[in-house]
Formats: C-alpha cells, structure tokens, sequence
C-alpha cells in the first residue's frame, strides 16, 4: 500500500480548495488550518509519550486515538414535493438518491467522494 505524506496531503487539499468557490474555499482553508493545528499538537502530545511517530519509510504509523468512519448500504429517497405531485400528479414518484453506499475513511488518506452532477454527492 502506498504511502501519502501529509504535506502532500496538505498540498493536495489546497489546490482543490483555491480552485473551489468562495462558499467552499474559505470555510475549507479555515478547517484545513485547523487540521494542521490539531495534527501539531497531537504529534507533539505523541513525541511526549513515546520516541517515533513516522515509520522510518515517513509513512503514516496509527494511534490508539485515530478514528476509522464506516458506513455500509446507506440509502435515500426522496419524497415528490408538493410541486411535483401538483404538476405530474399520479406519475410523481419517490426519487433515490443512495442506493447501497457503503465506504471507509481512514486516517492520514484521502477521502475523495466524486460523480456527476446530480448523482447524491451532497447527500
């Protein structure tokens, strides 16, 4: 498994976030400070308790305090809205959104959640 450096991370991050719009852009480089901030005191608070931190290869070495978010068959539906009943009536029918998602986000990778538009990203 290849190993991803946090600067490259960083880096990474960054350039999607400038190339985002105003409404992402700042609330994502303000988080993406944070991060980094969170990421200092941590390695500091790891240093403190026990030499090492990086393997020798500078890939990432986990700690009991990490968390793994795992999610499996997530689904949604949409309901018609009252506009849609009005003007299709009896052919307004439920929409999926999620059918089945299921996904993982580990520490120290990239989670990159991508489709077209209209495909359930945001949900």
């Amino acid at each position: 498994r290849p190993s991803t450096h946090p600067r490259t991370m960083e880096l990474a991050t960054g350039i999607a976030l400038w190339a985002s719009p105003p409404q992402i852009k700042i609330p994502g480089m303000l988080a993406l400070a944070a991060l980094r901030g969170i990421r200092a005191k941590l390695r500091e608070r790891d240093e403190e308790s026990s030499p090492g931190g990086n393997n020798s290869d500078g890939s990432h070495q986990a700690t009991k305090d990490e968390v793994v978010v795992r999610w499996d068959d997530v689904r949604m539906t949409l309901e018609p809205t009252k506009k849609d009943k009005k003007k299709l009536g009896a052919d307004a029918k439920p929409k999926r959104i999620l059918d089945g998602v299921s996904g993982t986000a580990k520490p120290g990778r990239l989670l990159a959640i991508m489709g077209p538009s209209g495909s359930g990203k945001t949900s």
